[in-house]
């Protein structure tokens, strides 16, 4: 029995051996057990991701397919077309009557501008070589002296005389003369002339030993007084000049009544479109009229040349845009070709559903009337900003807030003001528990640039000029006050184009906060600038952006107190170019590539009680960028 059940060794082994031999061709030989092993392969998990996500892909585009396959019930149709116009016209009927209320104020104030500029006195015409006509009579004084003190006698005294009594003459005919001064001016200056001729004309008959000095300082005068006829002739205007620059066609006095202006509820979305479009063309057009007339006011010239210079700026305008638009041709063309196979598609598919309605179509039909709505509030934005331009009602309500006083306690607390003016001083740091500013309607503007003739001691200024933002009648500080403190953000890209109708969001409000990334290209990094703004205080009176960079755009902001309302003359400088607003009012403006000059132009303003808002733009040509701001109290106040 035992025997019979012993197991055979030999037969024991070789199955042993036989088991071994086929784990080992499954190991080595099938190959997914030999993937199933425990080794990972990047690049293969990669690979298998990509597929995935590419079937994922596929397999929504086709479902996407399907779907605009869908027809859908005409009636059902409308219904969702209707509903999509109501709701983008729902987005823009605000926008709309907003742009109502921005075309009548800016016309008003368009109007009452122009009927100003035709009535402005005959001495606002042609008066831009007031500062010339000072610096000769001043010249022809000196030469007199020194002929008088030389020579000692009775004639050359009276010549003396007769110069002193010129530049008074002129210091009246710049402040409030007329062309009817003109020919006294002219009669006088001729006098001077035959005295001197007369003199030098007997001196060289009888070999006087003081006929050097009238080679000398005769001819000084001479040659001053024939430069002083010349600048007068260039101020006399004939009749036929003087109506031709005080002419204002009566077509730019004709008010566009809207008093039958549909209600915008009861108008269809296309004709609310189609308004929106009208809107933004007459605004531009009534900006341009406003523009020029500054511009005639300022320069003193005739409107209609005002005009054709603001129209070529716009026409230069466009075509920098259109150049910048032809950079993004290839992008366009992408596009198009994008747009062509959706259309061809969009055909295949119409040819399909034999011009039923599908989800497709749909979907195209709610892609277009956005577009159009977006449009539609890209013109209501252009129109704020012109709006803001012209200091009228319409542009962004979000203001400096307390950030600004609050953060300029960063600084030190500057001191006011030293010689020559009215008494105000106190310390810089703003107090907004105080009371806030007045409108800035009471504002007035009288000066002229520096027509006037105005003339401060650069040297004496420079070295005696305090800092300061704070005006208090109970300081003993007096004269001129230069503002230290500013906020500033920039640069903005100006192509080298000094061309304010390009408009940035700090000349809609201002907003300390606020971060802006379409900043002119870093040269480091060849990106857009993320622009925020920065805190700048300075001991000189030329302030100097943070960021200076060539062909850019800068703005600067502050605010000064004043105890009580005060008339300021106020000095500006800048390189190269600057305009500045006081309260959102523009008071300055000036074009053209210019270095830093402290006599560069002055304003007689208005300053109210409380806090006034100082918001100067900065038009930078080459690498060096910087602008100061003066303040000193009128002489009626001093």
């Amino acid at each position: 029995m035992d025997q019979k059940y012993k197991p055979n060794k030999s037969k024991i082994l070789l199955i042993a051996f036989v088991l071994q031999g086929l784990i080992l061709c499954l190991f080595f030989f099938v190959e997914p057990l030999r993937k199933s092993s425990m080794s990972y392969n990047p690049k293969e998990a990669e690979a298998k991701a990509d597929n995935v996500k590419q079937a994922n892909q596929k397999r929504k585009e086709e479902e996407k397919k399907r779907r605009e396959h869908t027809t859908i019930p005409e009636d059902q149709a409308e219904k969702l077309k209707e509903k999509a116009r109501k709701k983008e016209k729902k987005k823009i009927e605000k926008k709309l009557a907003e742009m109502r209320d921005i075309k009548k104020e800016l016309e008003k104030k368009k109007i009452e501008k122009l009927h100003a500029l035709r009535e402005r006195p005959q001495r606002d015409i042609k008066t831009s070589n007031f500062n010339e006509l000072m610096s000769a009579a001043e010249e022809m004084k000196e030469n007199a002296y020194h002929l008088m003190v030389r020579t000692g006698g009775t004639v050359e005294r009276k010549v003396f005389d007769d110069c002193e009594k010129l530049i008074k003459e002129i210091s009246v005919y710049t402040q409030t003369g007329t062309q009817a001064d003109i020919p006294q001016l002219v009669q006088s200056v001729h006098s001077i002339q035959e005295k001197v001729n007369q003199q030098s004309a007997q001196a060289n008959k009888v070999k006087s030993p003081q006929l050097n000095n009238y080679h000398i300082f005769g001819s000084g005068i001479l040659h001053h007084s024939n430069v002083l006829l010349k600048l007068l002739n260039e101020s006399s205007l004939s009749p036929e000049q003087q109506e031709q620059i005080a002419n204002i066609p009566d077509e730019f006095l004709e008010e566009d009544l809207q008093q039958d202006l549909p209600n915008i509820e009861e108008m269809s979305f296309e004709k609310v479109l189609e308004e929106v479009k009208e809107l933004e063309a007459d605004i531009n057009q009534d900006f341009n009229e406003l523009r020029a007339a500054e511009i005639a006011e300022i320069h003193q010239t005739a409107f209609t040349e005002a005009l054709e210079k603001v129209t070529n700026l716009t026409r230069q305008n466009q075509q920098a845009q259109a150049q910048q638009g032809q950079q993004n041709q290839q992008a366009q063309a992408q596009q198009g070709q994008q747009n062509q196979q959706a259309q061809a598609q969009q055909g295949q598919q119409n040819q399909h559903g034999q011009g039923k309605p599908t989800v497709g179509k749909l979907n195209a039909y709610r892609q277009r009337i956005q577009d159009q709505a977006r449009q539609a509030s890209l013109s209501h934005t252009q129109a704020q900003m012109i709006a803001q331009k012209a200091g009228i009602a319409g542009g962004g309500k979000k203001g400096m807030g307390q950030s600004l006083s609050q953060s300029s306690a960063q600084g030190s607390g500057s001191q006011s003001q030293s010689k020559g003016g009215g008494k105000h001083g106190g310390s810089g740091g703003s107090n907004r528990n105080q009371k806030g500013s007045k409108s800035g309607d009471d504002m007035s503007d009288t000066g002229r640039n520096n027509v006037s003739g105005i003339r401060i001691p650069e040297e004496l200024v420079k070295a005696q000029a305090m800092p300061g933002r704070k005006f208090q009648k109970s300081s003993k500080r007096q004269g001129w006050l230069y503002i230290d403190t500013w906020y500033i953000i920039g640069p903005w890209e100006n192509h080298g184009r000094m061309n304010y109708q390009v408009a940035h969001p700090p000349e809609i409000s201002v907003d300390l906060e606020a971060e802006y990334k379409n900043g002119k290209t870093d040269p480091k990094t060849n990106t857009p600038r993320a622009l925020k703004w920065k805190f700048v205080q300075s001991n000189q009176m030329k302030i100097k952006p943070p960021i200076e960079q060539a062909d850019s755009t800068y703005f600067c902001v502050t605010e000064v107190y004043f105890e009580e309302a005060q008339e300021m003359l106020v000095a500006i400088a800048s390189d190269d170019a600057a305009r500045m607003w006081v309260n959102k009012k523009v008071i300055w403006e000036d074009r053209g590539m210019s270095g830093w000059n402290l006599q560069e132009g002055f304003r007689r303003i208005k300053f109210n009680e409380g806090f006034n808002q100082i918001l100067v733009r900065l038009e930078n040509k080459p690498q060096l960028c910087e602008f100061s701001v003066l303040l000193c109290p009128t002489k009626e106040e001093q």
